[in-house]
């Protein structure tokens, strides 16, 4: 495996006439844990390597103890395939069990779909699923994230495109909708064509009363918020007394 700024590399010696294949395959080691102690034979080793690629060789001395609680396998690796993490083995006697690959000299790759050749923000599987979010439906409002005559326009767009050039004319169109859903102003107005936002300078427009319902309970029971204190005001009012008149005090 050949590295360059953390990068892997696919070398092979040039031909006049290329085979299929060509600088698509890389030799990689693989490191295979977490192996039950009954499949530690040649055979199950190969067998547990050959979901990533086909397996070209086995460090493995079946006659002498297992030290390490590891074995490598040299793979013979698609690059246009994703990196597998794990995989789970059913076991003969019932029950199951996880093995896990770690990949020697392998840094960068594709955090989203495992591949070996491109970086995260340039995934091509990545900007499909962003694509189909961007003409979905806006959870919040409940409206299109893209307005229909909008949509038209850019499958008119595409289908005006060569062969050649339909994928440079997808990542435009991507692209364009990505800078545009930066802006608030800009993806209203222009994505979905939606009346433009409206500032005012007077902060009391339209201003009115705001009802408080926190005081709930002081509202269920009148006789208690309301009817009480009138009561009590009304027995203290000017002229009357709140003793007996016939008494002398």
């Amino acid at each position: 495996m050949h590295t360059f700024d953390d990068w892997g590399l696919v070398i092979e010696r040039w031909t006049e006439k290329p085979l299929p294949g060509y600088l698509q395959y890389v030799s990689i080691w693989v490191s295979i844990s977490n192996i039950p102690v009954n499949p530690y034979t040649k055979r199950a080793i190969s067998d547990f390597g050959d979901p990533i690629g086909h397996v070209e060789e086995v460090a493995i001395d079946p006659d002498k103890p297992q030290s390490q609680d590891y074995v490598r396998v040299n793979i013979h690796f698609h690059v246009s395939k994703p990196l597998k993490k794990s995989r789970v083995l059913n076991l003969p006697g019932g029950g199951q069990t996880t093995i896990f690959y770690y990949y020697e000299k392998v840094k960068k790759r594709c955090y989203h779909c495992e591949r070996l050749t491109h970086a995260k923000d340039r995934c091509p599987f990545l900007e499909h699923a962003q694509s189909s979010d961007q003409v979905g439906i806006n959870p919040l409002s409940g409206r299109p994230q893209i307005a229909p005559e909008i949509l038209q326009e850019m499958r008119n767009y595409l289908l005006a495109s060569s062969s050649e050039d339909i994928h440079v004319r997808e990542q435009r169109v991507i692209a364009s909708v990505k800078e545009a859903e930066k802006n608030p102003i800009t993806q209203r107005k222009v994505l979905q064509l939606t009346p433009p936002l409206v500032f005012t300078s007077d902060i009391n427009k339209g201003k009115g009363v705001v009802f408080s319902y926190d005081k709930e309970d002081k509202l269920n029971n009148p006789l208690i918020s309301i009817s009480k204190p009138k009561l009590m005001a009304s027995a203290i009012s000017p002229g009357q007394s709140l003793f007996n008149s016939t008494t002398n005090f």
